[in-house]
C-alpha cells in the first residue's frame, strides 16, 4: 500500500512539475559534455524543450533518494536533457538522472 501512494505521490508531483514549470528559470553549473555544453545561464524560457525547473528535478530526486543534495547540473545526453542531481546520505553518494521534460527519474546509481 505504502509503495502505492509513493509511485502515486511522485506521478502527482511530476503532472505538477510540468504544469507550473512554464516561465521559471534554471540556473546549472556549465556542463561539457560530448554531445554539447549547455551555458551557466540556461534559462527554462530559453531551452523550449525544459518542462522542469531545477527546484523541481531536486525535489523529485529527494523523493527518490532521500539526503542532501550536493551538487545538480543540466545537460544533454544522447539527445534528451536532464537533470543530474548528486545525493549524500553521509555514507554514499547517489546520482539521480531526471528527463528535463516529463520529470521522470531515468535511472539511480550509487557511488561508495
Amino acid at each position: 500500500m505504502n509503495k502505492k501512494i509513493t509511485a502515486l505521490g511522485i506521478l502527482l508531483l511530476a503532472g505538477v512539475v510540468i504544469a507550473g514549470a512554464s516561465g521559471a528559470l534554471a540556473s546549472v553549473t556549465k556542463t561539457h559534455t560530448a554531445d554539447k555544453a549547455i551555458n551557466t545561464q540556461t534559462s527554462v524560457k530559453e531551452n523550449k524543450d525544459v518542462k522542469v525547473t531545477v527546484e523541481d528535478a531536486k525535489k523529485i530526486a529527494l523523493l527518490a533518494v532521500p539526503g542532501t543534495i550536493v551538487k545538480e547540473e543540466l545537460k544533454t545526453e544522447k539527445g534528451i536533457v536532464v537533470y543530474n542531481i548528486e545525493i549524500s546520505d553521509g555514507k554514499a553518494n547517489t546520482a539521480v538522472k531526471i528527463d528535463a521534460v516529463t520529470g521522470k527519474v531515468l535511472e539511480k546509481e550509487t557511488e561508495d
